[in-house]
């Protein structure tokens, strides 16, 4: 693949969480995306840092249609570090993650178990239930809610050697966050902050759990770290 120089910011990687998809399943992964590839939420997010003068390229991981994105973030990982991968040969650059939600555990997957750490330079989660949500078991019957339970063997595999000291790790979450409403939404911090200078947790409130995706506010919490 022919590798496209870029001075102006690194390239930005959105990975999206539980039934969810970043942009429509049919589009070419040959170019970075364009916004309107992308559904609103995302769309919002991209013109967001846009706006604020960011000028890297954005792509998404393309783990499948909207609605039916409900793999394991195990299976889901090998998927976003053979993008981010993909993403560095092409830019030339280590690349940014920002994850949603299962996207998180996906990314993390991928950084740590998958051999993407290199590639990378920041991942920024936005409630990511990094210690399991109480909320997964009523997705027992799909892959992607048995793993994020809280203890799953998931769970206790990602968090068994701890993060990657190379990358560094931004997790925001919010008091008002209904995927961790049976239980704390402290599930959504990295359990590693007191080890690593590397990771930083961001407790926040008043944002609901898409509204981690696109407030502006959620953006000023981050933004520094993708510089």
């Amino acid at each position: 693949m022919e590798e496209i120089p870029t001075d102006t910011g690194k390239p930005v990687l959105f990975v999206p969480g539980y039934t969810d998809a970043v942009g429509q399943s049919t589009r070419s992964s040959d170019s970075p995306a364009d916004p309107e590839d992308l559904y609103p939420r995302w769309e919002t997010l991209a013109n967001n840092l846009r706006e604020r003068g960011y000028e890297g390229p954005i792509d998404y991981a393309q783990l499948g249609p909207l609605g039916f994105t409900v793999g394991s973030p195990r299976k889901y990982g090998g998927i976003v570090a053979a993008k981010i991968v993909e993403m560095y040969e092409t830019y030339g650059e280590p690349v940014n993650v920002i994850a949603h939600s299962m996207g998180g555990l996906s990314t993390r997957w991928a950084v740590e178990k998958e051999g993407a750490a290199e590639y990378v330079d920041t991942v920024v989660t936005k409630g990511t239930p990094h210690r399991g949500t109480k909320l997964a078991w009523f997705g027992m019957l799909t892959p992607g809610g048995r793993d994020m339970r809280p203890n799953s063997s998931f769970i206790r595999e990602l968090n068994a050697d701890g993060v990657e000291e190379s990358v560094d790790y931004v997790s925001l979450y919010s008091s008002r966050d209904l995927a961790f409403v049976l239980g704390s939404s402290e599930r959504a911090s990295i359990p590693y902050e007191e080890q690593y200078e590397n990771v930083e947790n961001i407790k926040l409130s008043g944002h609901s759990h898409m509204d981690l995706v696109t407030s502006e506010a959620v953006l000023d919490e981050y933004y520094e770290s993708l510089l």
